[in-house]
């Protein structure tokens, strides 16, 4: 162990770089790279889905590769990568190609983020990895969370959402530089493993398949359409092969080692990894959805409030730093303060209405940034850093895959919810909206005479607007509840852990 900040946390920070990028582009861009490739925003939205695949994909892959490779050699490979997908993103305008680039970011950005966990968990005392992590994470989740929304929203509505591609380059060349001429902080070692193909394609098969089934899925009615039931049963299937095939040692070689998981305090660590990716996934699309669907601000001035919300991450980052490198701090009772704080902002957005401006805006955002900040860093700081150092880097793989997971159930949650929420809504609303109510008809009288012809167009805008509230208040609703949900799973975790260790 080295306990030398330097070149560990330089290097770490380049590699961590790309993810944050790829992230925020899409967020901010998704209209506009769809309006530039000739795509439908549904055709877009696969950009986001091979995004999600690659990242999960490579998690385990990265945990095999590591041993077998080396992780000179696999920073390399994904540095590589990494560069050719950024030149097809800026250079290449065929939509195939853009897919096979976005299924490549995700692949080399899981790839990058095990190995710079590894590279500081290994090589840094107990002090020193709090802080090194928590400068890691403010710059690839809680600078893409709070500041990237506003640049990336600026360069898509200028039509530049290719240059945040070209300014991946310049990390991926600095890595490659790095690991051909610069300083190596640890022992570059190899084992000669054999790739377990049979646990490989079931994870990798359940892997697409869920998130797929997830993604897409809640556009759709599952229970009704013969291809997404028959999705849902293969997704089944697999699940039920993978936990055997981990269980029970099917195949020959290794892949992702599951001997990490039979750990008590690991098994609650993946509970609150999942935990933590669900409320944070769920605030932030809930949040989003409610400043450009019901107050009609642009991604530009979404920006502008994720800033708010981004002085309160620091808030929590220097709490999350103070609990993580005190003897006694207990950061464990720190998490359910983070969860209990989203709480409080969500009920403050439950009562703001449409009519409301960003003065009753910013409490709300300020209480969101800080139950992020405590969240992301703690939960991830105080997880792995408990973790053993010989089963590290499989440890790393099965929090992403846990905590990924724990957001793509908020996704599918909250999008099916708001889907549901504004259908019924539209039905109600439009009940009100017929020929056969004096009501109506006098109220269309006046403003056609107010406004001329435009009194339609200005009923529907007034009528989506209406919906989109309904749907989100909803929304915010149900994040309470299943928080409070949440709250009891972690709160049954920890107590059956430490009957465990007793």
């Amino acid at each position: 162990m080295s306990n030398r900040i330097w070149p560990l946390l330089p290097l770490a920070l380049l590699m961590l770089l790309p993810q944050g990028l790829a992230s925020g582009i899409y967020s901010s861009g998704a209209a506009d790279i769809a309006g530039a490739l000739g795509l439908s925003l549904d055709e877009a939205s696969w950009f986001n889905v091979l995004f999600m695949v690659g990242q999960l994909l490579a998690l385990p892959l990265a945990s095999w590769a590591a041993y077998r490779l080396g992780n000179r050699r696999l920073l390399r490979w994904a540095a590589a990568l990494g560069l050719g997908c950024a030149l097809i993103s800026v250079l290449v305008e065929a939509p195939l190609w853009q897919y096979v680039a976005w299924l490549g970011h995700g692949v080399c950005a899981s790839v990058m983020v095990v190995l710079a966990h590894r590279l500081v968990m290994t090589n840094l005392d107990f002090v020193r990895i709090a802080k090194a992590e928590a400068v890691m994470l403010l710059l690839f989740v809680l600078i893409p969370m709070g500041l990237y929304p506003l640049l990336m929203g600026l360069l898509a509505e200028a039509g530049g959402w290719r240059w945040a591609f070209a300014l991946q380059w310049i990390p991926y060349a600095a890595v490659l530089y790095w690991v051909r001429f610069g300083p190596w902080p640890w022992p570059d070692t190899r084992q000669r493993i054999r790739l377990n193909l049979l646990q490989a394609g079931l994870l990798s098969g359940f892997i697409v398949a869920l998130t797929v089934l997830l993604m897409k899925g809640e556009r759709y009615n599952w229970f009704r359409d013969p291809d997404w039931v028959v999705l849902a049963v293969v997704t089944a299937l697999l699940g039920t092969g993978v936990v055997l095939a981990l269980r029970r040692g099917w195949g020959r070689g290794e892949y992702l080692r599951p001997a990490i998981l039979r750990v008590p305090n690991a098994r609650v660590g993946m509970v609150n990894g999942a935990v933590a990716g669900f409320v944070v996934m769920a605030a932030t699309m809930l949040t989003s959805g409610f400043v450009t669907g019901v107050l009609g601000y642009s991604h530009a001035q979404l920006g502008q409030l994720e800033r708010i919300s981004f002085y309160g991450m620091l808030l929590g980052l220097m709490l999350a730093i103070k609990v993580t490198t005190t003897e006694g701090g207990k950061p464990e009772k720190v998490i359910p303060l983070g969860v209990l704080l989203m709480v409080i902002a969500c009920s403050i957005l439950t009562g703001v209405s449409p009519d409301s401006g960003r003065s009753d805006l910013w409490p709300a955002m300020l209480l969101k940034g800080v139950a992020v900040g405590i969240l992301n860093v703690t939960v991830t700081i105080h997880i792995l850093r408990r973790m053993p150092k010989a089963q590290l880097v499989e440890a790393i793989a099965w929090f992403y895959l846990f905590r990924n997971l724990g957001s793509l159930l908020a996704s599918v949650e909250f999008s099916r919810l708001q889907a549901f929420d504004a259908a019924n809504a539209s039905l109600v609303l439009a009940g009100h909206l017929s020929s056969r109510s004096d009501a109506f008809v006098q109220q269309s009288l006046q403003l056609q005479q107010a406004v001329g012809g435009h009194s339609a167009a200005l009923i529907g805008q007034a009528l989506q607007q209406q919906v989109a509230s309904v749907a989100s208040i909803n929304g915010f609703q149900w994040l309470i509840a299943s928080i409070g949900g949440c709250t009891v799973l972690m709160i049954s975790a920890m107590k059956w852990a430490q009957r465990q260790s007793a």
